[in-house]
């Protein structure tokens, strides 16, 4: 905006150097600083983010807690409880409880359905015990019992999975193992396809400057620009946002409904810049 008030564009221009490649220096600026972006969000957030969780979760309980393929795990003294799913605060899928006995020797196993946490303690659904008892095994099977366990909704939100936090090839293993036990994953995809985009959509909002930087007007000022442009990104962003939740309300298509504002914008500076007939 500077170079144009005060006509040096025009003098570059005049030296022999197009558009074009003026156009590229803005956007180089912006490519660095993308890719240092994308180093952060994909190798040093995700793991930060998952350690500051157990940080919590260990600090307000002696439980410790961590995640993998196969679900959550969450000590209890001598007790290790595996959680497949969770489906809200309150309840729980496919839950395995290990009891350990001395000498690290496993003294029973519990396998449950479900868990359902009734306000006081959890409340388990379709049980299978299996008790390790010297050299034989004995099950038995129940169809509900109560659980007493030190495991508190609240402290499900230390350990619950946010898309937000995981890097594209989590969302992506996250996003498998969902559709293999049949669980909505229509969040994780358009968290997927949103990790996937956000480079693109950087370049498309460095694209939307250049018309502000191209454009030769001696009586905009650098503020005025720079409202502008907080106002046009603080807009797409919003208009990003609402198309996203209305993807899922509506159930469209994941790839769709995290693209569509992009190459809308896109669209939209492309016919801008033909209009000024950039070359």
């Amino acid at each position: 905006g500077a170079l144009a008030n005060n006509r040096e564009l025009v003098a570059m221009q005049a030296a022999g150097v197009s558009r074009i490649r003026i156009i590229g220096a803005v956007l180089l600026g912006g490519v660095i600083l993308l890719i240092l972006s994308i180093l952060v969000g994909e190798l040093i957030a995700p793991p930060s983010e998952r350690a500051a969780q157990n940080l919590k979760s260990i600090a307000q309980t002696d439980q410790v807690t961590s995640r993998s393929k196969y679900g959550f795990w969450v000590r209890d003294r001598n007790v290790f409880i595996n959680i497949r799913s969770i489906y809200e605060r309150q309840t729980l899928g496919k839950i395995n409880i290990y009891d350990i006995g001395e000498g690290q020797s496993l003294l029973k196993a519990t396998h449950a359905k479900e868990a359902v946490h009734t306000g006081f303690q959890w409340r388990l659904k379709n049980i299978s015990t299996t008790y390790f008892q010297d050299a034989k095994t004995v099950t038995e099977h129940q169809d509900d019992a109560d659980w007493s366990s030190v495991l508190a909704p609240d402290l499900l939100n230390a350990f619950v999975i946010r898309p937000e936090n995981l890097s594209v090839i989590e969302l992506l293993h996250y996003m498998e193992y969902l559709k293999e036990n049949g669980q909505a994953s229509q969040i994780v995809e358009q968290a997927f396809w949103g990790r996937i985009m956000n480079p693109l959509v950087t370049l498309i909002m460095l694209m939307v400057a250049v018309p502000f930087v191209m454009t030769v007007r001696r009586e905009v000022g650098t503020g005025q620009r720079i409202v502008a442009g907080v106002v046009i990104g603080l807009g797409f962003h919003l208009f990003d946002k609402m198309f996203g939740h209305l993807g899922l309300v509506y159930e469209m298509n994941p790839l769709f409904s995290v693209a569509f504002p992009g190459f809308l914008a896109l669209s939209i500076v492309i016919w801008i810049l033909w209009r000024m007939k950039i070359s």
